[in-house]
């Protein structure tokens, strides 16, 4: 209802006489644009123009934010800030109650202003209880509740004279804050003002975290992401002492957020959206939390775009403590640890009943790993002794990193220090039996939705084990006490055709000793119907039955007439008519390939006798026996991975499964979160099916398993995880095992075991098939003897009904699966080794590699062997595992527990002129260290001046190197090598198309790139060369709306920089032209020399064949008026550097036609030398605007409405 309720909620704001103040109201040029008009007769205030933008039309009238900004250039300053800093509460409201606050917000800015005194008619006339009357008392000048630090004061406003003492010791506190942050290593970014409400942005890059390369991959990170730490202030800024007094009152408003980015900070849209869409129960609170990053462009990724964290629930969750987790450090002397176990103390007691100076609570934290870098092990407040010089921003980034990067060693639920001696993979929750219950029923541990975005075929691999240990009755542990309702359905003999029912697979043998719950028989309930699947309507026979459905109710249908049923939502009563949802069609037989779970068949035409059956049994009642059957009936009613994940995809505002209601009853979704809940190991897909050859897991797959898709458990189940890795270490030193500590071995099982082997491990509990060689685990080091041993056991009661284990709607069709172990490498302490290795001691056993027998026609898919893994595991010469064809598997190091693998960094040493990699051991923090930083985004000039006093430059915050050409400015001496052979300063203008100033210029914009100019090129002149990227030469601006841009230093093994270097090129040369509605429109940005290669000869980099950038971002559709010149700068170089789909080359043109520089040459008319501008080497603006147009065409981008005004300059 968007744009709808845009449309008349603004056709209501503009009623002449609506607002008092705000006249004017129309909509503007653009899509989702407000013009507004103010004028405040009191305080002798001209009309101001303004203007208001809705993020997203369609988010409207709950999910949206605005953008708003003064247009008419005599607006007063306190107009200006005031406009701006309304911004983040307005989000989320209607257009009428943001007219109403932005309204009121000028007039508390204005107040003192001009104000006639004691105006009676004035609505805003003072009295003495006004709070925002500045009281002469500065006893309380920093708490929350005082009169000052609610309202910022009269004089604070005032553009002439000396500031107010408050506003002064307000921004030394803020810029004394925010320079310790700076200081311990973070990035900072502040949107909006601090001085009244404001957002700051705590940030560093995840490749400073020290965060393993294992862990990365399994967390869904990437290292060029920056960990996002957002803190919104409600009244103004407050320090730490403001932020402990707020938790006196209960109520804070001083709210956290996390999340990542590919910036250092993100929009101020993004931020507020953050903070609105997390809030309570709102529709798309797993947008930043968990899930998938929404699927937008790159170019509007990365200008501040949030993106999802693995755990970002339970540490949003977790922040809303920190202010009194905070509070208990500081008063009780707490370390971090007794202050979070003082809190979950008093959460149960009354805290006057409780010693704060007992030794449970005055504990210090426990070591952690040498390897982590300082800013993460840091600890600003047991540093520093008195309160008032501790800055919150910092004691708070130092919570969010003690649980993002050692998130493994707290329970993901209550938070508590989890007991473990080794370094866990996946975070978990501790043994507490109300944990467990809310990771499993309530969703508190991981996302089901970011594991489908992330490993659906995890998913599928899940579920599937799932299911087929249900069919074959071989579940033990049951989804209890999630309130599971399942329709009770009558189970006739197999052998019958019609009707929908279970096929009952027996196992061969049931352990006698395996729990049963008593066999109580719960009778079906069927409602007497007729039924039509075309209108998809039920009518109710009987007028007296069982209450009528509701609506959300789910039930099945059954018919003699169709054979197997149907199961839908309720979605209309008409009592006796019900009307039914989407319908899915679960057969009584096999499913076939082409099943897709939708309504597929033709019933009768009209009605036909029906029963019908309501989900309303409680599942926990069943019997063992009909839990198993109702689990394979519902998981029947799941639509496969692939559809889910489209279905999340398709949604990337609200990527939940809850909004698939019509398609997954709630039944289904809390069983699909117990399966993948309760699996404890840490599995990661190393194939991923697809079209293209390289979906092999490269670097991940074991060599010589050709037509198998592998899994790997990075990591077992925690607990079985540590008694493994003791085991290895007594055994190792006893036996002095020396380099092969292990061995490895396959053993293969039906599939109705892997539910539980992927959960528990392997054991010998059960016996399945005999055991000849003695009591344990059957294991051999030949993958074709365990294969054998994958497919006995079980079988249909009746062979002529085709029946399998397999999950109906499964995308693998897994037809069997083994799994190769790593196993303590002590064979003459096994039961028997030969022929089969027989263990019984369980913990010296670790499942590393899952391969299982998929149909790989139905993925798409072959998998054959790849390129054999470059470190690879050292196995026993006497005891090697061999694969398929019975040739020695080749193992990957990473199949070992990352800490008994050697680390190797790559490290370029200087030789010369050339580089050498050597290859070494080190620690974490030592490869951290080496890894080149040039990708950390420049801190933009507004940042910047937060961190300075009124008479200090940049200098005093952070020297940076100096390049810029003025003499004002004295460059630091290099103490290392030049990074760059880019000479600033060489391009002349006489080679350039210099315009004079456009006769539509105006004012505001005019003065809008002033700024932008100023802003742009202090980052120049205070940012190393090789790190920027670009270089505008201030001497060359001779017109504000046209810019000259060098593009320099490019990667040197991009196809681009060899292009250049061949041909003696040092940088690219672009033009930025900008209009009269300027920041509204976006630059028009084109190269103007050299020519690039274009797309269809082979070329990239986002660069037509007109030399206009192909970029949604320079159009109105991706552009936004924050975006600021470094991050378009930064996107264009990025879009050049792009290797996707075609790298960039560029342009050889000589005697044999068109080409590449250093490649060949295609078909085409001689030409003349490269670069030469007279012999075709320069773009022109005409081709290069038409080029513009067509990509817009294309691409269905919006095109600036003053477009056409550029080729009249």
């Amino acid at each position: 209802m968007g744009r709808k309720a845009f449309v008349n909620d603004l056709r209501d704001a503009a009623l002449p006489g609506r607002f008092a103040q705000v006249s004017d109201v129309t909509g503007g040029d653009d899509d989702g644009t407000i013009k507004f008009m103010f004028q405040s007769l009191a305080f002798s205030v001209e009309e101001i123009a303004i203007d208001a933008m809705v993020s997203d039309v369609s988010d409207y009238p709950s999910d949206h934010s605005y953008f708003l900004f003064t247009t008419s250039e005599n607006a007063p300053s306190a107009v200006n800030e005031a406009v701006q800093s309304v911004q983040p509460s307005v989000s989320g409201r209607s257009i009428s109650q943001m007219l109403l606050e932005v309204s009121t917000a000028i007039n508390h800015a204005l107040l003192g202003k001009d104000k006639p005194d004691g105006d009676p008619e004035s609505s805003d006339a003072i009295d003495e209880d006004d709070p925002l009357i500045e009281d002469d008392s500065d006893a309380d000048m920093w708490s929350t509740h005082s009169p000052t630090s609610e309202k910022p004061t009269e004089a604070a406003f005032k553009d002439g004279g000396s500031r107010p003492i408050l506003e002064r010791e307000v921004k030394a506190r803020i810029r004394s804050d925010l320079r310790l942050v700076k200081e311990a290593g973070f990035k900072i970014g502040v949107l909006g003002n601090l001085e009244q409400s404001g957002i700051v942005c705590v940030s560093v890059r995840i490749a400073k975290l020290g965060i393993s390369e294992e862990a990365l991959k399994a967390w869904g990170l990437k290292r060029n992401h920056y960990l996002i730490f957002l803190i919104r202030y409600g009244n103004g800024y407050k320090n730490i002492e403001d932020v402990k007094e707020e938790t006196k009152s209960g109520i804070s408003r001083t709210e956290f957020r996390v999340a990542l980015c590919q910036q250092y900070k993100p929009t101020i849209t993004e931020a507020t959206n953050a903070f609105s869409q997390l809030s309570g129960q709102s529709k798309a609170s797993n947008v930043v939390e968990q899930g998938q990053a929404s699927s937008r462009s790159a170019a509007q990724t990365a200008v501040g775009t949030l993106e999802p964290l693995f755990i970002g629930r339970p540490l949003n969750e977790l922040l809303t403590r920190l202010p009194a987790i905070i509070k208990y450090r500081i008063a009780c002397s707490y370390s971090w640890t007794g202050a979070e176990l003082f809190f979950n103390e008093i959460q149960s007691k009354a805290a006057t009943s409780i010693d704060v100076t007992q030794a449970s609570f005055n504990v210090s934290d426990p070591p952690v790993s040498q390897a982590l870098p300082k800013m993460v092990t840091a600890d600003h407040i047991g540093e520093t002794l008195l309160p008032e010089l501790m800055s919150f921003p910092l004691a708070a980034m130092q919570f969010v990193l003690r649980h993002f990067v050692r998130c493994t060693d707290f329970c993901l639920v209550c938070h508590c220090k989890i007991d473990t001696n080794f370094e866990a993979l996946k975070p978990y929750v501790c043994s507490k039996p109300l944990c467990l219950f809310q990771y499993m029923a309530l969703g508190f541990g991981p996302s089901i939705e970011w594991e489908i975005l992330s490993q659906p075929y995890v998913v599928d691999l899940l579920v599937s084990f799932c299911y087929a240990s249900a069919q074959g009755r071989r579940l033990k542990d049951f989804p209890i006490g999630i309130d599971l309702k399942v329709p009770i359905l009558p189970q006739p003999a197999p052998t019958q055709i019609t009707g929908y029912h279970h096929y009952h697979r027996p196992p061969l043998s049931v352990p006698a000793s395996a729990p049963s719950t008593p066999a109580t028989r719960f009778v079906p309930r069927p409602i007497p119907s007729r039924f039509d699947s075309t209108a998809r309507e039920l009518l109710l026979i009987d007028r007296k039955a069982p209450g009528p459905l509701k609506i959300g109710d789910w039930l099945v249908v059954t018919a003699t007439c169709f054979e197997g049923a149907y199961h839908a939502r309720v979605e209309e009563n008409f009592f006796p008519t019900i009307r039914l949802g989407e319908l899915i069609y679960v057969s009584g037989v096999a499913r076939m390939p082409s099943d897709s779970g939708i309504s597929n068949i033709s019933a009768s035409v009209g009605l036909v006798d029906a029963e019908v059956f309501v989900y309303d049994q409680s599942f926990d009642e069943l019997s063992d026996h009909d839990k198993q059957s109702s689990i394979t009936c519902i998981l029947d009613t799941l639509p496969d991975v692939m559809q889910m994940k489209a279905f999340l995809e398709s949604h990337p505002q609200d990527p939940s499964l809850k909004r698939f209601r019509h398609r997954i009853s709630d039944t289904a979704l809390n069983l699909l979160r117990w399966i993948i809940a309760s699996n404890r190991s840490c599995i990661m897909q190393v194939d991923r099916p697809s079209s293209s050859a390289s979906s092999a897991g490269g670097e991940d797959r074991v060599s010589g398993m050709e037509e198998w898709m592998q899994f790997r458990f990075a990591q077992g189940a925690p607990d079985k995880e540590q008694r493994f890795m003791d085991c290895v270490k007594e055994v190792s030193t006893r036996l002095q095992l020396g380099n092969y500590p292990t061995l490895f071995a396959w053993h293969g099982s039906p599939l109705p075991n892997w539910h539980s082997i992927v959960r528990e491990g392997l054991h010998f509990n059960d016996t399945l098939h005999g055991r000849a060689y003695g009591h344990g685990v059957y294991m051999s080091p030949h993958a074709t003897t365990s294969i054998g041993y994958s497919g006995m056991g079980y079988y249909s009661a009746d062979p002529s009904t085709s029946i399998s284990n397999n999950w109906r709607n499964s995308k693998l069709c897994v037809s069997s699966a083994l799994a190769l172990n790593e196993v303590i490498n002590a064979p003459n302490e096994f039961v028997h080794r030969n022929p089969h290795y027989v263990v019984n001691q369980i913990d010296w056993i670790q499942a590393r590699y899952l391969f299982v027998k998929a149909n790989n026609r139905e993925l798409g898919q072959n998998f054959g062997d790849s390129t054999p893994p470059k470190h690879v595991y050292r196995q026993d010469p006497k005891h090697v595992a061999l694969g398929v064809h019975g040739q020695p598997v080749i193992i990957p190091i990473t199949a070992i527990s990352k800490s008994r693998r050697p680390t190797a960094v790559t490290s370029p040493l200087p030789l010369g002129n050339k580089k050498v990699k050597v290859t070494g051991s080190a620690t974490q923090e030592q490869a951290e260290k080496s890894e080149d930083d040039a990708a950390s985004m420049i801190t933009d000039a507004s940042d910047i001046a937060i961190l300075l006093s009124d008479d200090e430059d940049e200098d005093a915050v952070s020297p940076p190197p100096n390049h810029s050409r003025k003499g004002d400015a004295q460059p630091i001496p290099q103490t290392e090598p030049v990074k760059t052979d880019f000479v600033p300063g060489q391009l002349q203008a006489s080679t350039l198309p210099l315009l004079a100033p456009p006769s539509s210029a105006s004012t505001s914009a005019t003065k809008a790139l002033l700024t932008t100019l100023k802003q742009t090129l202090h980052i120049q002149n205070t940012t190393p060369l090789h790190e920027l990227g670009w270089y505008i030469n201030e001497d060359l601006i001779t017109n504000m709306y046209q810019w000259i841009v060098e593009m320099h230093s490019f990667e040197p093994s991009l196809p681009l920089a060899q292009d250049m270097k061949s041909a003696g090129l040092r940088s690219i040369i672009l033009e930025m032209r900008f209009s009269s509605n300027f920041p509204i429109s976006p630059p028009f940005v084109r190269v103007i020399r050299p020519r690039f290669l274009p797309f269809m000869h082979g070329g990239g980099g986002h660069v037509t064949a007109g030399g206009a950038l192909c970029m949604e971002l320079l159009t109105n559709s991706g552009w936004s008026p924050v975006s600021s010149v470094e991050s378009v700068l930064l996107q264009v170089r990025l879009a050049m550097s792009s290797l996707d789909p075609k790298p960039a080359r560029l342009m050889c043109t000589g005697r044999l036609g068109v080409g590449p520089v250093g490649g060949k040459r295609s078909a085409g008319p001689a030409r003349g030398g490269y670069g030469d501008a007279a012999a075709g080497g320069e773009y022109s603006v005409g081709e290069a605007v038409e080029a513009y147009k067509r990509a817009c065409a294309i691409h269905g981008w919006e095109v600036p409405k003053e477009f056409d005004d550029f080729l009249k300059a």
